[in-house]
């Protein structure tokens, strides 16, 4: 009886992971030509594949060329943008960048929130944040 629990549990964990990696929303990739911060986590330039999970604004953030993986929550900040082309875009400050805001060209667009130390650039900062964004492949 135990044995049957046990294979029960295991079929129905093993589904669940099948049914979370199911509902993966839609995944865009990009090349960034310029390290940037995500909520204060450096990210090094390269090609990235950047997913969203379920209905929550989990981004995922996959960087082929230097093998780092980060996730974030995301707050949804409105409709789709004008083109319907799916980017990223990031406050410039210098030669420093924050990702901003990641649109996958359908839905609405995820803003990442500022973190502190984006706020020290800001304040700083003559005239606000340079925006740079850069256009991404939809897959």
């Amino acid at each position: 009886m135990k044995r049957i629990a046990m294979m029960s549990l295991i079929l129905v964990l093993f589904g669940s992971v099948l049914i979370a990696n199911a509902q993966t929303a839609n995944f865009i990739t990009a090349k960034i030509p310029f390290d940037f911060y995500i909520q204060g986590e450096r990210m090094p330039a390269g090609e990235y594949r950047v997913a969203t999970y379920g209905a929550n604004g989990l981004l995922q953030f996959t960087c082929h060329s230097g093998n780092k993986i980060m996730a974030t929550a995301s707050i949804e900040a409105g409709e789709r943008h004008v083109s319907g082309s799916p980017l990223l875009a990031f406050h410039q400050y210098g030669d420093t960048y924050f990702l901003s805001i990641v649109s996958f060209g359908t839905g609405g667009l995820k803003a990442l929130p500022m973190t502190g130390a984006e706020r020290e650039y800001q304040a700083k900062a003559s005239g606000g944040p340079k925006v740079v964004a850069v256009a991404v492949q939809p897959n």
